[in-house]
């Protein structure tokens, strides 16, 4: 993705995106509400959301984690990113959680709906465009490093062998 001067010159917004797996390796996964000013429409995985001022990215992490799903925990920070696509700029602080819950609410304010899906599925949805552009920059980055082998949870991560 190429940016312009102009787009180089924007403040990046500070996001804490946080992947859910569950203990078979499926992403938590939700689609966002067409009314969304944001990506509407777009399938997006885990829970994430902006870092408010004063807040640690850590902070923000199990906040949205919460707000989102109800999960209560501290999820391992993974890598960072900056998402450019016009005058949206993201500065994603990527995180990990592995939970044994297998059942979480579905966020009715800002999803249609809500479930688990396997890599292959998560990857079919990146490949047919249906993944929100910024979940797809990270995605393809988290594919890279963290699923290029078969994955095996170990404690809280996903692990390659």
């Amino acid at each position: 993705m190429h940016a312009s001067n102009a787009d180089r010159n924007l403040v990046p917004r500070a996001v804490a995106v946080v992947f859910i797996l569950d203990g078979l390796g499926r992403f938590f996964y939700h689609q966002r509400r067409f009314d969304r000013a944001l990506f509407p429409g777009g399938y997006g995985l885990g829970a994430g959301g902006k870092v408010e001022q004063g807040e640690t990215i850590a902070s923000a992490a199990e906040r949205e984690l919460y707000e989102e799903t109800t999960l209560r925990a501290r999820p391992v920070r993974l890598f960072d990113a900056t998402y450019r696509d016009g005058s949206v700029v993201h500065a994603m602080h990527v995180h990990e959680l592995v939970t044994e819950r297998t059942s979480l609410p579905n966020n009715d304010a800002e999803w249609l709906r809500s479930g688990w899906a396997a890599p292959g599925e998560v990857d079919a949805w990146l490949d047919d465009g249906l993944l929100s552009g910024d979940t797809a920059y990270v995605y393809r980055i988290y594919r890279q490093r963290y699923l290029s082998a078969p994955a095996k949870v170990s404690g809280m991560r996903v692990t390659t062998s």
